[in-house]
């Protein structure tokens, strides 16, 4: 009675023993691809499993086509949604860069996470990020406006007080002219009186 017991425990511990060790993919959650880096930045995330030996933080120059990495900070201890590395900035110049973090285990390849279009900005203007569309803006219907005609509304101006209607500038003028002529009349006759008045002496 005991024998299967023992054959069934024997079996269960071979097949503990011979078990691969578990993995868990490495996660950065912060910086994020596209954001601006300025100073001291801390390199935040996730590097946890069975059988981790070691990891590094290494970046390189976005344009660099030669794959040449420079370390950044390494170490050994497993990491849960907290600082990995600190990176400072202030050391290299401004530009664009990527940022690699790189596991390695006791056994099997290692795994690599890479945030690509890191713009560091110590010592030029930093460029506003423009977000990217959510789900719900992508699905969203567009909103088209009709222009609305504008109706425009005569309104009359207010009489002008000082204004001079074409009548009455006519009857001024033929008032003025007729005080003229009878003031040129009656200077004609004072004139001629006065004459009558020197030759009768």
């Amino acid at each position: 009675m005991i024998k299967p017991f023992l054959s069934i425990f024997c079996l269960i511990n071979l097949i503990l023993a011979g078990a691969a060790p578990v993995f868990q993919q490495p996660e950065v959650t912060s910086p994020r691809p596209g954001d601006v880096l300025q100073g001291v930045v801390e390199i935040q995330g996730t590097i946890s499993g069975e059988d981790v030996k070691e990891y590094d933080v290494a970046f390189a120059y976005a344009d660099d086509t030669s794959d040449a990495w420079f370390l950044i900070a390494s170490g050994e201890e497993q990491v849960n949604k907290g600082v990995i590395a600190t990176w400072n900035t202030a050391t290299i110049a401004d530009g664009t860069y990527r940022l690699r973090v790189q596991v390695f285990y006791r056994e099997g390849d290692p795994d690599t996470v890479i945030i690509n279009n890191l713009r560091i900005r110590n010592y030029s203007p930093a460029e506003t990020r423009t977000p990217e569309p959510t789900l719900e803006e992508l699905a969203a219907p567009a909103l088209t406006s009709t222009p609305v005609p504008a109706i425009q509304t005569v309104v009359p101006l207010a009489k002008n007080p000082m204004e001079i209607s074409q009548v009455r500038f006519l009857k001024s003028i033929l008032t003025g002219a007729g005080i003229a002529g009878v003031i040129l009349l009656l200077v004609g006759l004072r004139a001629l009186v006065r004459k009558k008045q020197r030759g009768g002496r």
